[in-house]
């Protein structure tokens, strides 16, 4: 089962929650479906950032799940961008190299369909993170990954991208610039809620709002059978 908790700006800050107790039933199909439907223009994309409190959370594999799923709903491509370059999971995830990527867009030293791969899946493609990580950023750095996030929205559907957990994405705050979504991955009965806690408000204090928080990995306690009398 897979729950997703987002607040709705301009309302109360009550939290709905979306519940999938059939495995016939996608989740990622269901997230996919309400990013894109809060989203007000067809002609820019919607970016949503993707990452965790905590290291091994699952965030690349809800980012690759959400690109697929993504991929069968939207009319332009879908677009990930791995940008963990230290262990890029998201390329390995669907067999694809590690080679030019986000450091070498930003720098200008190729451009961006110069470093973006199709995948096997039907619509979907991946921007590796290149050769090197992320830096506190020159201007000319933020400058290039602000333009590469603007070019992607205007040629894709949506784009995903996967982070690092939120101590190390701190360093690199210009990362979250032209982030539109931003999703806290948390790893039920592992990831502690003062972990949580702490890194919603690292975020805010950076001027960052969380968009949502998505459970992953949680246990049913009870026979399924129960869940569905619910």
């Amino acid at each position: 089962m897979t729950e997703v908790h987002e607040h709705r700006r301009g309302t109360d800050n009550t939290a709905f929650a979306m519940r999938y107790a059939s495995k016939a039933v996608n989740p990622f199909h269901g997230l996919a479906r309400e990013l894109l439907s809060r989203w007000p223009s067809e002609a820019i994309a919607p970016v949503v950032g993707i990452t965790s409190a905590a290291h091994k959370s699952g965030v690349t594999s809800i980012a690759a799940n959400l690109g697929v799923s993504a991929a069968e709903i939207v009319q332009r491509p879908a677009l990930l961008i791995d940008c963990n370059a230290n262990a890029p999971d998201l390329l390995a995830s669907f067999a694809l190299p590690t080679s030019c990527g986000v450091h070498e867009v930003i720098a200008g030293e190729q451009s961006l369909n110069d470093c973006i791969y199709p995948t096997r899946i039907h619509n979907l493609q991946v921007l590796g993170p290149g050769r090197a990580t992320f830096e506190r950023g020159t201007a000319d750095e933020t400058q290039g990954w602000k333009h590469l996030l603007r070019d992607a929205s205007t040629r894709f559907g949506i784009v995903i991208v996967d982070f690092p957990p939120v101590p190390e994405l701190l360093s690199e705050v210009m990362s979250l610039q032209e982030i539109d979504r931003l999703l806290l991955v948390v790893e039920a009965e592992r990831t502690r809620r003062q972990a949580v806690v702490r890194a919603k408000s690292q975020l805010q204090r950076v001027g960052i709002e969380l968009s949502g928080i998505v459970l992953n990995k949680r246990r049913k306690h009870i026979p399924g059978w129960i869940y569905r009398r619910i």
